[in-house]
């Protein structure tokens, strides 16, 4: 997920996943930014055990090979 606020569709698509057991990488905000109402939903799922937090380029390509096989 790359943004979204806390109770945007995106949102409940995340948590349709999660009860799926499915993969979710999470984009963690800029710093500047992350106490923006559009990073909520983002702040909200990186405080979960299982969501993997992408910071770069580099995590995104890893989670997809690792994670979704890509």
């Amino acid at each position: 997920m790359i943004e979204s606020s806390l109770n945007g569709g995106t949102m409940h698509t995340m948590k349709f996943a999660q009860k799926q057991n499915r993969s979710i990488a999470v984009m963690k905000p800029p710093v500047m930014e992350e106490t923006r109402s559009c990073y909520a939903g983002n702040q909200s799922l990186l405080s979960i055990k299982n969501i993997v937090p992408l910071e770069t380029t580099s995590d995104l390509t890893d989670f997809l090979e690792n994670r979704v096989g890509i």
